[in-house]
């Protein structure tokens, strides 16, 4: 199984495991972002900077993808991509890719994530997200998702699957992004309008389980289970939560971007990096949209090992505007940076 099924001349056939938690006939952010990034790979560069526009959902059928240079070099190079289904394009990437040289005199010190917890966490109602499913995801602070109708003390607190949104305007990306949740499946809700990234990225999801791997000692941090991550399958530990706009996740990306080919660092940081706002998300998702139409990610240098780790965080401003940032971690340290504009609006 893999996220996406080679056809040749640079054509690609999306599997279930791209699916949208809002429509399954649609494709979350992730899958797509990791795709162009692949396409857009430089032999003797590293890719350094990629930001991926949304245009529209992303419907979960065959594509093309077209790339084009835009500033070649042997030291820096940028380039472009453009994803199109039914002739019209979806999604498109900017890469700036950088030459590795001599290691430098100095070195800096190692800034480390939060040890791995042992048990794997879910969103509750998601068990059958396709995307959810291709992803493991491990929760060491605050918790997956989380709606006003979960139960929640008040409008700001929960950790439950949201209620069925209502169908985002033209100008959204697949009915808040950041929303993980399989509300937007069950009962099947209204198909999000062509602006919004239906599949949304950022929403990670907790879906999947399929048996939790060996957990891998961390170098240079400690190796025992964070003990606020690994109590409750909703991934709450007791301490800050998403209502509080910051959760960290360790996550494991369970196959192939490409059918037949490795799984690589670079896929594993981007396949998971648009799930930044859903992770963080301030507001109950339930009666909040948090739509990001783009996502920017910076890579130091691509993961190594299964386990990517995201801390991400939501702030907003008082006129209907948010900020997701993130740092992206192995487990030898810092490897990157995400960060997502949102626009903000009650459902």
């Amino acid at each position: 199984m893999s996220f996406y099924l080679p056809l040749g001349d640079n054509q690609f056939r999306p599997t279930r495991s791209t699916e949208s938690p809002w429509d399954t006939e649609m494709q979350h952010g992730g899958p797509p972002a990791a795709l162009l990034g692949r396409v857009l790979a430089v032999g003797g560069l590293r890719l350094a900077r990629i930001s991926v526009d949304f245009l529209g959902p992303i419907p979960r059928r065959d594509c093309r993808v077209d790339v084009s240079t835009i500033k070649p070099g042997r030291l820096t190079m940028l380039n472009e991509a453009r994803m199109v289904i039914d002739g019209r394009v979806a999604v498109t990437a900017r890469a700036w890719h950088l030459a590795p040289g001599p290691t430098p005199p100095v070195s800096t010190p190692a800034d480390h994530a939060d040890p791995l917890p042992e048990t794997e966490h879910t969103f509750p109602g998601m068990e059958e997200w396709g995307y959810g499913q291709a992803t493991e995801w491990r929760v060491s602070k605050g918790e997956l998702g989380w709606s006003d109708s979960s139960g929640g003390s008040d409008s700001s607190d929960g950790s439950g699957s949201p209620d069925s949104p209502d169908s985002p305007d033209s100008s959204d990306r697949s009915g808040s992004p950041d929303s993980p949740d399989s509300s937007g499946r069950s009962g099947s809700p209204d198909s999000p309008d062509s602006s919004d990234r239906s599949g949304s990225p950022d929403r990670p999801d907790s879906s999947d389980r399929s048996g939790s791997p060996d957990r891998p000692d961390r170098t240079g941090s400690p190796d025992r289970p964070d003990s606020s991550g690994s109590s409750g399958s909703s991934g709450s530990s007791g301490s800050s939560g998403s209502s509080n706009g910051e959760t960290h996740v360790w996550t494991r990306v369970r196959m192939p971007l490409l059918d037949g080919q490795e799984l690589d660092g670079q896929d594993r940081a981007l396949i998971v990096a648009d799930s930044a706002n859903g992770l963080s998300a301030v507001l109950p998702m339930d009666k909040w949209l948090s739509i990001p139409p783009t996502m920017t990610t910076t890579l130091l240098r691509p993961a190594g090992g299964e386990w990517v780790h995201l801390a991400c965080r939501t702030a907003l401003s008082n006129d209907g505007l948010g900020l997701t940032s993130g740092e992206l971690y192995d487990f030898d340290g810092a490897i990157g940076q995400v960060s997502q504009p949102l626009v903000v609006r009650a459902r």
